[in-house]
C-alpha cells in the first residue's frame, strides 16, 4: 500500500504563509513537496500506480516546555492533513505527506508563600505544521526500508496570569501577567524499518519505526505586566531572544490494522502514532534551562481513508 492524499484549500494557504514568513529556501520547499513518509504497508504497491487519501486524528502532546521550567500541562486537540504516494518501480515509491492542525490545554495553580496565597490561571495554544518526506524500498514480501526528510513548524503561544492575596485580609497586594510567543523551526533526516501482513484476503497489519535527527532555531517574544501598587501604573517588561540554535533526535512508531474493500475501492485504517524527542538548546544557560535534554511526546490515535487510482 501506499501513502494517499487530499487538498484542503485554506490548509494550504496556511503551510505557504509559513514558508513565506520563515523564507524558507526554493530547493527545500520542492523536496518537501515531492516526497513523503509512505504510509501502509507495500505488499499492494504492485497493483497501483497512485494512491491518495487523508488521514487525521486526535493527539495528545506532553511537551517539553515542562522540562524547560514552563509548568505546562499535557495539550490535546485534532490534527489531520493529506498523503499521496506513487510508484517509481514495483519496489520504489515516492510519497508526501503532512499532518497539521491546533492543539492546546489551561489550567489553575495555586500556592502559599509567606503570609500570601498566589493563584494563577495557564494556557497555551499551538500550531502544528509537520512534513514529511520518504523513498521507500521493499526489499522482501513484508519488510521495506525508507529514508526521507522532515520538517517541523510550531508556533506556541503560552500565557500566564498570577496574583497573590493576603492569607488573613483577601486583599489583592500583586499581580503579574505574562505571553510568550514561541516560533520554531526544525528540519532533518528520518530512516525506518516497516513491516506488513495480510491478516485474512481484505485485513492487513503494518507498523513502522522510524529514527530522525532534525536542527533548526527558535525565537521567543517576551512581554509582562507586573502590578503592585496600582494596577493603573503596571510595571512592562519585554525581552526577544532570536535564532537559538536546537537539537533534536528520537523515535516516531505507527502500527495499524486496514482494510482493503477490493481492486479500485478505498482502503480504512486505524492506528496508533507515539512519538518521542529529545530536545536540546546550544546556550541552554542563558535561556535559563537546567536540564540538557528536554523529553518531548506526541501520542494519539488516527484513522485514513486511501483510494487507489
Amino acid at each position: 500500500m501506499k501513502n494517499a492524499g487530499y487538498s484542503l484549500k485554506s490548509d494550504f494557504v496556511c503551510i505557504l504563509r509559513v514558508f513565506s514568513v520563515k523564507r524558507m529556501k526554493l530547493w527545500f520547499c520542492i523536496i518537501l513537496m515531492n516526497a513523503g513518509i509512505l504510509f501502509g504497508s507495500a505488499f499492494t504497491a504492485s497493483a497501483m500506480d497512485y494512491i491518495a487519501g487523508v488521514k487525521g486524528g486526535y493527539f495528545i502532546w506532553d511537551a517539553w516546555l515542562n522540562d524547560a521550567g514552563f509548568d505546562s500541562k499535557k495539550g490535546d486537540g485534532a490534527l489531520y492533513g493529506p498523503v499521496f504516494s506513487a510508484m517509481v518501480t514495483d519496489d520504489l515509491s515516492l510519497s508526501v505527506a503532512g499532518l497539521f492542525g491546533k492543539q492546546s490545554t489551561d489550567w489553575k495553580s495555586e500556592e502559599v508563600r509567606g503570609s500570601n496565597n498566589v493563584n494563577g490561571s495557564n494556557s497555551f495554544h499551538v500550531k502544528r505544521y509537520d512534513l514529511d518526506t520518504a523513498f521507500n524500498y521493499s526489499f522482501t514480501g513484508n519488510f521495506k526500508i525508507f529514508g526521507g526528510y522532515k520538517y517541523q513548524y510550531e508556533k506556541i503561544k503560552f500565557i500566564q496570569v498570577k496574583f497573590s492575596s493576603d492569607t488573613n485580609t483577601g486583599d489583592i497586594n500583586e499581580g503579574e501577567s505574562e505571553t510568550s510567543d514561541i516560533d520554531l523551526v526544525n528540519h532533518g533526516p528520518a530512516l525506518g524499518l516497516g513491516f506488513s501482513s495480510f491478516l485474512g484476503e481484505k485485513f492487513f497489519f503494518t507498523a513502522n519505526l522510524s529514527f530522525l535527527y532534525m536542527w533548526g532555531k527558535m525565537d521567543i517574544d517576551r512581554t509582562a505586566d507586573k502590578y503592585r501598587d496600582s494596577p493603573d501604573q503596571p510595571e512592562h517588561e519585554s525581552s526577544e531572544k532570536n535564532g537559538v540554535k536546537m537539537r533534536i533526535h528520537g523515535i516516531n512508531f505507527e502500527p495499524s490494522i486496514g482494510a482493503s474493500m477490493g481492486e479500485g475501492m478505498p482502503i480504512f485504517t486505524i492506528g496508533i502514532r507515539f512519538q518521542w524527542s529529545r530536545v536540546h538548546f546550544e546556550n541552554k544557560e542563558e535561556l535559563e534551562i537546567r536540564k540538557e535534554y528536554l523529553n518531548d511526546y506526541l501520542y494519539g490515535v488516527f484513522v485514513s481513508v486511501l483510494y487507489p487510482f
